[in-house]
């Protein structure tokens, strides 16, 4: 914010204002002989009355528009006063003007004090303070230091001492974000000339609650803390990628999903998040699609390194997806590289690849399936299934202590090239008989194919346990 300046602009009014008026006509042609503001700069102008040019009033002209001058009326402790046509407005030194200079040899005005106060506001995303001691405007390198009465939930402006309300930002100047200034909490911040710069450090927190929303009317810019269009996030991959960004969490954090078709492909790869529960519609998962069949990154709203497969779990990501229709280019649900990956009541389509199985885990990636799930298409596969590079894939669970069921339905008889399931390259299947039960058609394949280190263990010695037209077969080093 700068105040600005013309040599000798000075002119008449050519119609009359009142009070209120927020702007004034100047002399025809004249406009172009004061400064134009932008930016939230401005210029101080002053009004004389022509018969006696003893009465005035100082305003603050934040625009021109040719001859019409943009005015905040009533500056430096003058009222706002009724002026007529003929009237004097000129660009003319003012006290607050020169009390805004740098004295020779001192530092800038006002930065020498921390000004301190106690916030007052009712609302949360508003503090409202005054300081001692009180400046009569703001300079560029004022700190402030307030004690907070309200956790912000969104962006803030602050209001001091009855001046404009002001943003106050992070000290990277995007806005605050929600219990980034916390109830009975000091804050201290500086005047950068336009915001606020909070002097916290903008590192990512704890986030205030740990279940956020995603619905197609949400925004990814939101706060995602409420299922609604004002907060709510518009994609899984936008939240994950918003969340990780704004906060650290040693907990869970569920995104709950309202149903819809959401053009969406999502991943994680980190630990800046202990574990993700990714939340559909548990009892019509049919109701939620992530529809991953692009294999364009630009055509989902957020980065993604492997377009075309719906969700994938790296690195040290631990995610949980619960109610949710896939469809994709590649694998619909995947682990990889040490990632983890557990799969509860979800449906499953045939890649439209046709060159890939629904599930997978590769690289040391695990994934578990429960619940209620299913498998659909008419684009041939190699598999369903399929684990290598000693990827781990588990049906099921069952001990003296604990059963997690899993009953996968096999919807009409989709084609499959090779087997309905497939493990190689060291991979291992893990599969509970007594928890697991497969419904609906039979794939014309085989059950299971086996090689080159891959292999099943099963809970009861049984392995006819997929379904398939051709009995499963192992090729050495295979192993059952």
């Amino acid at each position: 914010m700068t105040i600005l300046w013309s040599n000798n602009a000075s002119t008449t009014i050519s119609g009359s204002i009142t009070t209120a008026s927020t702007s004034v006509q100047l002399a025809a042609g004249t406009g172009a002989s004061f400064p134009n503001p932008t930016g939230g700069n401005f210029y101080v102008a002053t009004f004389y009355d022509q018969a006696t040019k003893t009465i005035n009033e100082i305003v603050h002209v934040t625009a021109m528009a040719g001859d019409i001058a943009t005015i905040v009326r009533a500056q430096e402790g003058t009222t706002a006063k009724n002026w007529n046509a003929g009237d004097i407005f000129a660009n003319l030194v003012t006290a607050g003007t020169l009390n805004n200079f740098v004295q020779a040899g001192t530092g800038p005005a006002n930065t020498s004090l921390v000004y301190v106060g106690t916030d007052t506001s009712v609302t949360p995303n508003l503090v409202i303070a005054t300081t001692n001691p009180v400046p009569t405007s703001f300079a560029i390198g004022m700190l402030f230091n307030i004690l907070i009465k309200n956790t912000n939930t969104a962006a803030v402006n602050v209001q001091l001492n009855g001046l404009a309300s002001v943003p106050l930002v992070r000290s990277n100047g995007a806005a605050l974000l929600n219990g980034d200034i916390i109830a009975n909490m000091e804050t201290t911040f500086v005047y950068n000339g336009v915001n606020f710069n909070n002097m916290l450090p903008d590192l990512p927190k704890h986030p205030v609650q740990t279940v956020f929303y995603v619905n197609p009317s949400g925004n990814d810019n939101n706060s995602g803390l409420a299922n609604t269009s004002a907060q709510a996030f518009a994609t899984v991959s936008g939240a994950m990628n918003q969340i990780k960004t704004r906060y650290t969490s040693q907990t869970t954090i569920t995104i709950r999903v309202a149903d819809g078709v959401y053009i969406d492909a999502f991943y994680d790869n980190t630990n800046y998040i202990a574990s993700w529960n990714i939340v559909g519609n548990t009892t019509t998962p049919g109701n939620v699609t992530i529809n991953a069949i692009s294999t364009s990154g630009s055509s989902y709203p957020s980065a993604y390194a492997g377009p075309g497969r719906g969700c994938v779990s790296y690195g040290t990501a631990v995610i949980t997806i619960n109610g949710l229709t896939f469809q994709s280019f590649y694998e619909n649900a995947a682990a990889s590289g040490g990632g983890y990956l557990q799969i509860n009541n979800c449906v499953f389509t045939s890649p439209t690849s046709g060159a890939s199985g629904a599930i997978g885990a590769n690289t040391d990636g695990k994934v578990q399936l429960y619940g209620n799930c299913s498998y659909s298409g008419s684009v041939s596969n190699i598999c369903i299934f399929y684990v290598y590079s000693s990827g781990i894939m588990t049906f099921g669970y069952h001990d003296a202590i604990a059963t997690n069921n899993l009953s996968f339905n096999i919807v009409g008889t989709p084609p499959i090239a090779t087997a309905t399931m497939s493990a190689s390259g060291n991979g291992t299947v893990v599969f509970y008989n007594t928890a697991v039960t497969f419904t609906g058609g039979i794939p014309t394949c085989m059950q299971y194919n086996i090689t080159t280190g891959g292999g099943i263990i099963s809970e009861t010695g049984v392995y006819t346990m997929f379904p398939g037209t051709i009995p499963g077969q192992v090729t050495p080093p295979g192993w059952l």
